[in-house]
C-alpha cells in the first residue's frame, strides 16, 4: 500500500533527502497484514508513529519498523507516551 501524501511530507521534513527512498521502503514493508483487522486506519497510525518515534534517525526507524511488524500497538502506544512527555 502506497504512503499517503501527508506522511510523505512528514518524511521529507524529518529525514535527509538521500534517506527518503530507504525510509519509504521500510514504511511500505508495514502492511495491512501487520495490523489488527487489516485496518487502513491502524496501518496509517502505525506508520505515522514509526516516523514520529524515529525523529529523523534512520537506524531508529529500522528498529521501530521491526517492532511495528511484530505488534503495531506498541509503536502507537510509545508515540502517545512521547507526545504526552513533550507536552509537559
Amino acid at each position: 500500500m502506497k504512503l499517503e501524501e501527508d506522511l510523505l511530507t512528514l518524511i521529507k521534513k524529518e529525514f535527509d533527502k538521500n534517506q527518503i527512498p530507504e525510509v519509504v521502503s521500510h514504511l511500505e514493508s508495514i502492511t495491512l497484514t501487520h495490523v489488527m483487522a487489516e485496518s487502513e486506519h491502524n496501518l496509517r497510525n502505525a506508520r505515522f508513529s514509526v516516523v514520529y518515534l524515529a525523529d529523523g534517525d534512520l537506524e531508529e526507524l529500522v528498529r521501530v519498523t521491526k517492532v511495528a511488524k511484530s505488534d503495531f500497538r506498541d509503536v502507537i502506544y510509545w508515540a502517545g507516551i512521547k507526545k504526552k512527555e513533550q507536552e509537559k
